[in-house]
């Protein structure tokens, strides 16, 4: 349910992200930063998936607590989340499965794949 950020040549982590606690349990999957390094998107083994800002301040001194969350996979096989470009949307993958996750919205949309 966390996520530490490290800085080379230091002793400890400079952040810890951290999922709310009704979402805990969960180790993360895959992450990806956006374009300009200023969010992180994880994906969980519950099938959560989160929003992080690099700049959020942290709430008891490391601890920063998550933008926003999707319970996208339900059965929890969730593989790989990537940023879309340069917008907030995420696109997060598990096999055949696709969802695309506005951040700005609370919409999720599936993205059905035909077989070719």
């Amino acid at each position: 349910d966390i996520m530490l950020l490290w800085h080379f040549h230091q002793q400890s982590a400079m952040s810890c992200f951290r999922l709310p606690p009704e979402k805990h349990k969960a180790k993360v999957k895959g992450f990806s930063f956006d374009a300009i390094g200023e969010k992180i998107a994880c994906v969980y083994t519950t099938g959560i998936s989160a929003l992080f800002s690099m700049d959020s301040l942290p709430s008891n001194g490391i601890n920063i607590e998550c933008d926003a969350t999707a319970d996208v996979f339900q059965d929890a096989d969730a593989t790989d989340v990537t940023f879309l470009g340069d917008s907030s949307s995420v696109v997060l993958g598990s096999g055949p499965k696709l969802f695309l996750w506005d951040t700005l919205s609370p919409r999720l949309y599936n993205i059905g794949l035909r077989k070719m």
